[in-house]
């Protein structure tokens, strides 16, 4: 299958104690569960960034999987999908924020809650 960070080839499998997140091992990626907000995310921003800001986005999630071992990405670290005791999770924010990038998300209509 298809790491859907690094687009390379990857194990990937759903675990019993995780049955919506995917749990992907791969020689580029390193370890890493993703939650299926977290993975929505990342595919906006395949179509939105272009290869280099792209790219850096990559090598920065690489960068926390390989220093950290085993991460959860999710959609919400309050309210994470996937928990496992002393893994570290990391949201969107947490990969673009030092790269000075941001998802924005235009899903309202321009006057809602007016």
């Amino acid at each position: 299958m298809i790491c859907p960070i690094c687009k390379q080839d990857a194990n990937i499998t759903k675990e019993p104690h995780s049955p919506i997140s995917l749990h992907v091992r791969g020689s580029t990626c390193g370890e890493f569960y993703m939650d299926p907000i977290f993975k929505s995310q990342i595919d906006t921003l395949y179509e939105m960034y272009s290869t280099p800001n792209y790219n850096r986005v990559v090598e920065q999630m690489q960068k926390f999987a390989k220093e950290f071992g085993l991460v959860i990405f999710t959609g919400s670290a309050e309210y994470p999908l996937t928990k496992l005791n002393g893994v570290i999770l990391r949201e969107i924010d947490d990969v673009l924020h030092p790269l000075g990038l941001k998802i924005q998300i235009n899903s309202m209509p321009g006057g809602y809650g007016d």
